[in-house]
């Protein structure tokens, strides 16, 4: 079960983990639970989870997506890079995919921790 919050997300989380990638999803009907189980499965490198991402503009039922933190020591090969959001400041090997955002223009969102409990093995629309 994914437990969330709403409401802006704490200035602490970005803090504590300062690389965080955006991605846009396809099909995330239920964003919260979609962004809390793709967290679940990057353990133990995703350590917090928010929707929308930072840097997604009018996020609505139809496009969405989730931004995932990770500590500065996770394996770049642990990062998805597959529709990553915004500017990307420095390269990958720089360790760090955007940027921190002032405390003011972090937007409202669902936000929280990845579940501890087992993923099912198949994750998809089923095309």
């Amino acid at each position: 079960k994914c437990e969330f919050e709403k409401g802006k997300l704490p200035i602490e989380i970005l803090d504590e983990y300062p690389l965080h990638a955006g991605f846009q999803g396809f099909k995330l009907y239920t964003p919260e639970v979609s962004c809390c189980e793709i967290c679940a499965r990057m353990d133990p490198y995703c350590m917090y989870w928010a929707t929308p991402p930072m840097k997604m503009e009018n996020a609505s039922h139809f496009l969405n997506g989730c931004e995932l933190f990770f500590q500065n020591d996770v394996p770049e090969e642990f990062i998805p890079r597959s529709y990553l959001l915004g500017d990307i400041n420095t390269t990958l090997s720089g360790r760090r995919l955007s940027t921190r955002r002032s405390l003011n223009k972090v937007q409202e969102c669902t936000h929280g921790r990845p579940h501890g409990e087992p993923v099912s093995y198949f994750f998809g629309c089923g095309w």
